[in-house]
């Protein structure tokens, strides 16, 4: 149903964007401005070293699956998607379902929960 659509669907929208910042990090890496001392520098190079020059291994080339998941883009692009659905899942689905706190009907009452 939606829950799981909608879930799946933030995955991957947060998976796939995760990948457009990868390619841009790398393409600033080999424009030569990011420096060492940058802390997106050594992120740089592994993703530089996954993507540039054919680095990148497609299940459809024929690669083993274990080969295509445990790259680093892949990797972190599904730490990625799965961080986003898990929020969008606290947010929207566990969270409407819990009771609204009581409030107190002014800031001079206090709300009484038993």
């Amino acid at each position: 149903g939606f829950q799981y659509n909608f879930l799946s669907t933030v995955d991957a929208v947060f998976h796939e964007s995760q990948h457009v910042d990868q390619y841009d990090l790398v393409e600033r890496y080999n424009r030569g401005q990011i420096a060492r001392t940058n802390p997106n520098y050594f992120a740089a190079r592994i993703f530089a070293a996954n993507l540039n020059n054919f680095g990148y291994i497609s299940p459809f080339d024929g690669a083993p699956l274990p080969a295509y998941e445990n790259q680093p883009a892949e990797i972190d692009a599904r730490y990625a998607g799965a961080t986003a659905a898990d929020a969008a899942y606290h947010k929207y689905v566990v969270a409407p379902r819990r009771p609204a706190p009581l409030r107190a009907a002014n800031a001079n009452q206090t709300a009484c929960v038993a």
